[in-house]
Formats: structure tokens, sequence, C-alpha cells
């Protein structure tokens, strides 16, 4: 699972960081960096940060936890959670009505008609197709979270 952002704000200071991976203070002080750019640019827009979530329980529960993150922050944000099936809110983050929310990566294989490609088996490849193939779309994946949701 990973959070996909439309929004144009200094994601790229966040870069490739695993959060999981680093020790807690760096860890922290990369969320603080990643939420003030987020926050200097919402304010410069004078936007909120509509999350959105799909209407499935695990959908709406991370949903809230990214929501809850940036209302924590000061972030203004507007909660769009269990707007819809994939479909809608993919369509909704593309058409730039949505501004992020948690997808499985492996859902790039079935954006993008790969569902045959051997590079979705792994987790690494997979993450680095979907954001190339999602780049024309002006969409930035995050690294995905250290869990397994292997079927």
């Amino acid at each position: 699972m990973s959070l996909l952002f439309s929004v144009e704000c200094c994601i790229r200071f966040f870069g490739r960081l695993t959060l999981a991976r680093v020790k807690p203070a760096v860890r922290r002080a990369t969320l603080s960096l990643f939420l003030g750019c987020m926050l200097s640019t919402v304010q410069a827009q004078n936007a909120s940060v509509r999350v959105a979530s799909k209407i499935d329980t695990e959908g709406a529960l991370l949903g809230q936890l990214v929501l809850q993150t940036l209302q924590a922050a000061g972030i203004p944000t507007e909660n769009r959670l269990q707007l819809g099936a994939t479909k809608i809110v993919r369509t909704a983050l593309i058409a730039g009505e949505v501004d992020l929310y948690p997808e499985y990566t492996g859902n790039g294989a079935f954006f993008h008609g790969e569902e045959k490609s051997a590079v979705w088996k792994g987790a690494k490849a997979g993450w680095e197709r979907v954001g190339l193939l999602d780049a024309k779309h002006q969409l930035t994946w995050l690294e995905a979270a250290p869990a397994n949701n292997t079927w």
C-alpha cells in the first residue's frame, strides 16, 4: 500500500526515503519537512488537501490516518473518505477532484493494462513501474508501507 499523490507540493523533498527503515528521529524530521512543505503550498494556494479513500474498511482506516496526520500538523483538509470503488477514486484523482488516497501498488497492473507482465511479481519492480506509468498523469507514488499484502 502506498500513498498516491497528485498534490504538486514539495513531494520531491520527501524523495524515496522509506520511513520504516530509518531511525525514529530521522523519520520524524522527514515527515515534518514533508508536512511543512505541504502546509506552505496549501496556504499559498488558499486550499485544503482533499483526502480520499476507497469505500472499503481498510481504505477508510488508512485514509483516516492520513487525514488525522495532516490535521494534527495544522494542514487544512477536506474529508472525501469512502468516496467509492477504485475506478471512482482514481478517476477523481486524475481529474484533480481529490489530492491523495492510499492505493495498492499492484493495482497499477490493472490501471495500465499490464496484468500479465512479470514486473508485478516483485514489489520493488512493480512500485517502480507504476511510478513511471503514472508520471504521465502527474501522480507521485510514495514509498510502499513495510507490509506484505500478497494473496
